[in-house]
């Protein structure tokens, strides 16, 4: 596992941008393991297909939780923009705060959704870094195939293979 040198604002509610493979979810379920975190993984077709057929589920489910979490992550929300009405509802009414990964960016502006302007920071985790490299780096390899984290547990076949999909 590689360390990633990416420190969001524990403060408030944010979006976290990235292209797919950046490592992005894994940082989150790392980074806030030891705090209160309710995960939404809107890849997962059961959850997805609830909340898309009726996005105000979301503050159901939260009203019952025995005890609320910290911070509520919703992977891949560019799934169902219209989620997006319902955490900024939550975020006003309950001071709930969120964490917001989406790898199409482009996506939720073109469908106009909801950026919850001042309500949720913007930030970008990009591939990664020299100094997140460490001792791993070898600049012909990273020129080559890039510096997304997947690459360093592939072999070249399975780098080729992962860079095409």
């Amino acid at each position: 596992m590689v360390r990633r040198i990416f420190k969001p604002l524990n403060s408030d509610s944010f979006f976290l941008f990235a292209a797919r493979g950046t490592g992005k979810s894994t940082f989150i379920e790392e980074h806030y393991r030891s705090n209160s975190l309710w995960k939404i993984d809107l890849l997962h077709e059961e959850i997805f297909d609830r909340y898309s057929g009726k996005p105000s589920l979301i503050e159901n489910d939260w009203a019952a939780l025995q005890i609320k979490p910290e911070w509520v992550f919703i992977d891949e929300v560019q799934r169902i923009p219209a989620l997006l009405i319902h955490v900024h509802r939550m975020i006003e009414n309950n001071k709930q705060k969120f964490i917001l990964s989406d790898s199409s960016a482009r996506k939720l502006k073109v469908l106009g959704a909801n950026l919850l302007a001042g309500r949720a920071f913007l930030n970008h985790f990009f591939p990664l870094t020299f100094l997140e490299w460490e001792d791993q780096l070898n600049l012909e390899e990273v020129l080559h195939w890039g510096s997304l984290p997947k690459i360093l547990h592939l072999n070249h076949e399975q780098q080729a293979q992962y860079l095409r999909t």
